[in-house]
This record gives C-alpha cells, sequence and structure tokens, in this order.
C-alpha cells in the first residue's frame, strides 16, 4: 500500500512539495505581509494578529534572499513605472498596523540580512491611549470575570467559559463584526 510520503518522494524526491512549488513559481511581484513578530503567548492584546516568531522570520529573510530580487518602495516604484515586463521573482516585503514588535524585532533583522520593508502605520495609535479595536476586545476577554458576554445590540451571548483564549477572542471579535 502507498502512503502520502512514498508518493511525494516518487514525484518530488527529497524535496517537499511546498519547496517544489516553491522552485516553479512564475516571474512576478510576491508581496510577503506581516502583522506582529513575536510569542503571541505573552501577549495582553490579540494573539491572532501575531505572523510569526523572531526566529521564524529570520528563516523567511533567508528564503526571500535565496529565491527572490528583495524590493525597497523605491525599487517597486521604479519597477512598475519603467513599464518593462517583470521576467523573474521579486519579493516586497511588509507591516501592516505599526506595532512596537516590528521595531523591536524585525527591523533588527532586516538590518543584520539587508533588506528593506515597507511599513504602514497607523498614525492614530502612535500617540498612546488608543488601541486597534481587536486588541482591545483581547484584553477585555483575557481580562473578563464572568462566563458569558453579551452586549446590547447581540442577539445572543458569547460563551468565554472555554479555555481556550484565542477562540474566545475570535468569537467576540466576530460578533462585534457582526458575524456570530
Amino acid at each position: 500500500m502507498l502512503n502520502k510520503a512514498k508518493i511525494r518522494q516518487f514525484f518530488f524526491g527529497k524535496r517537499s512539495v511546498s519547496q517544489k512549488r516553491w522552485q516553479q513559481r512564475v516571474p512576478g511581484i510576491y508581496v510577503f505581509n506581516y502583522h506582529r513578530i513575536g510569542d503571541a503567548r505573552f501577549s495582553e492584546f490579540d494573539p491572532n494578529v501575531f505572523s510569526c516568531t523572531a526566529e521564524q522570520f529570520e528563516q523567511h529573510l533567508l528564503f526571500y534572499k535565496q529565491e527572490f530580487e528583495v524590493l525597497d518602495e523605491a525599487a517597486l516604484i521604479a519597477l512598475l513605472d519603467s513599464g518593462e515586463a517583470i521576467t523573474k521573482p521579486y519579493a516586497l516585503i511588509t507591516f501592516d498596523d505599526g506595532y512596537i514588535d516590528s521595531y523591536q524585532h524585525a527591523f533588527p533583522l532586516l538590518t543584520k540580512h539587508q533588506l528593506s520593508a515597507v511599513f504602514f502605520v497607523v498614525t492614530e495609535y502612535t500617540n498612546g491611549g488608543i488601541f486597534a479595536w481587536w486588541d482591545e476586545v483581547a484584553w477585555l476577554v483575557k481580562h473578563c470575570q464572568s462566563n458569558t458576554l453579551k452586549l446590547k445590540h447581540w442577539s445572543h451571548a458569547v460563551d468565554l467559559s472555554g479555555k481556550n483564549q484565542t477562540q474566545n477572542i475570535r468569537k467576540t471579535a466576530l460578533c462585534l463584526q457582526g458575524r456570530p
């Protein structure tokens, strides 16, 4: 009886399916987007927005350097303005929201590997005291003393009795978006 491992080895040799897929990528601009870098287990806020740990991010950077021509913002604009056909794989690294860990963890690694990224910072949050709504939800759920949460306009309460805080945060955020 053939198993998945034997089938993969037959078709792809020692390389994994994902490695083979990356080797066969078409020319284009690949955008790799991150939100937060770090260990989500130690965050007071929403663990669902962590993209990876610093160690994993460094592995990603090594992969990008090996497999792509990594663009900075100026090079991307020049490439697009040139009107020339894109004949090889390019990578653009981006960060959303402007979390401090982008500076604490990502920036030193980008500098170490001489790579650039584009940072999209929500300037409203930089003066302090204001958090992204999903982080407020996460903080409130983590510090809630009740097993249920119900707001006036909700048709039903969110059960917070489960031990999985990440799921409780996600359920609450979905209810706030009107998708219970």
